[in-house]
């Protein structure tokens, strides 16, 4: 074998190569395709049009804020850790013509109940008609429990068990009807 047979043996040999991995590169592509797709449908089917998400969903936040009341107080920590996102979800409340306070810092890992009381005292100081949380579990849990001490001006301790907050709503007449 001679030196152009083996360059040419070893050049197909590269080409083949190369071809199974664009191959294997396609069927990884499809594979990741069809698994977000089936996501997407997982979502659709579970949640319907109540769930905002993909590419340029925090830029539609104030639109889908804007019917809950004009002034809002935004609960976050983004704008430490997450600049950009910050910015966009801002940007996106201003441009829907919202007056928006914050803002304000979410609550730690586990929702410490000073961090509670702390974003109770936020939504008394601020008076917001709605209140806008972007955080985990913690903080998006600590925001609802400090809502409900914000409007029904009680202590903590008086919410712990199944219905107490619906109980106490229904009592002040703060809502017609819960689901």
């Amino acid at each position: 074998m001679g030196p152009v047979t083996r360059i040419i043996l070893r050049f197909t040999s590269y080409l083949c190569l190369i071809y199974d991995i664009l191959l294997n590169l396609d069927f990884k592509e499809k594979k990741m395709n069809d698994l977000k797709e089936k996501a997407r449908s997982l979502v659709d089917e579970f949640k319907g049009k109540n769930y905002v998400y993909r590419i340029g969903c925090l830029e539609r936040i104030g639109e889908l804020v804007a019917p809950f009341g004009k002034k809002v107080l935004f609960i976050t920590n983004l704008h430490k850790r997450d600049p950009r996102s910050y910015q966009i979800i801002f940007n996106s409340l201003a441009n829907s013509g919202l007056e928006t306070t914050g803002p304000a810092l979410s609550a730690r890992p586990n929702s410490p109940k000073e961090d509670v009381l702390r974003i109770k005292e936020e939504i008394l100081r601020a008076k917001p008609i709605s209140v806008l949380v972007a955080a985990g579990g913690s903080g998006i849990d600590a925001v609802k429990a400090a809502i409900v001490l914000a409007t029904l001006d009680s202590d903590i301790e008086n919410y712990f068990g199944v219905g107490k907050v619906t109980e106490k709503l229904r009592n002040k007449g703060k809502v017609h009807s819960l689901k």
